[in-house]
């Protein structure tokens, strides 16, 4: 008899993403109630931040290997922006696996927190590398607020999706749109 259940033992046989590599950003996270730990590595499309390679590492339980390789097979190929604040959460994992025993729900959770400390890590990398005098609004494309004002008023951009088309800037995660929307009401209220 197999001590987890079908549909998380079945995860555990086929993991494709439980590997090693050097990639663009990684997150850790742990529990000391057992003393396990996992971590997430992802290669993340520069042009596209789309998410072409991510891998985990872990000692932890099958628990943890197959919500990790779960949570990896979700994110793979999804853009920064398609997740947004679309990140899959504990709950997201329920309706994946299945209900977990009370004694492993950190199993799931420690997931989770090394998952979006891994984006976390991206971005903050991503604003580290800039080297601009004007405030960075868009972190994923390096997008300034002058970039931002410049397309608005050489192109008379007067949108989120205008500003997006011409600099890219929340086309990323999209954690900087309500900074835009900002910018361009600012605008339109000096110009009025």
């Amino acid at each position: 008899m197999n001590r987890y259940p079908e549909k998380i033992a079945a995860i555990i046989e086929s993991a494709e993403h439980f590997v090693e590599f050097d990639g663009d950003s990684s997150g850790i996270s742990g529990d000391f109630s057992c003393g396990v730990a996992v971590a997430f590595e992802v290669a993340i499309d520069e042009s596209t931040t789309r998410i072409n390679r991510i891998g985990f590492q872990t000692a932890g339980c099958g628990y943890v290997v197959a919500a990790a390789e779960t949570v990896a097979g979700y994110m793979k190929g999804r853009t920064l922006r398609s997740c947004g604040g679309g990140l899959p959460n504990y709950e997201k994992l329920l309706e994946l696996l299945g209900e977990v025993p009370e004694s492993r729900e950190h199993c799931y959770k420690i997931v989770i927190e090394a998952l979006v400390q891994t984006i976390r890590n991206y971005r903050i990398q991503k604003s580290d590398l800039w080297d601009g005098d004007e405030a960075l609004v868009c972190s994923c494309f390096g997008v300034s607020e002058q970039d931002i004002q410049t397309a608005m008023s050489e192109c008379n951009a007067d949108s989120t999706t205008e500003v997006g088309k011409l600099t890219r800037a929340g086309l990323g995660c999209g954690s900087c749109l309500p900074v835009i929307e900002d910018i361009l009401k600012a605008v339109e209220q000096i110009g009025s």
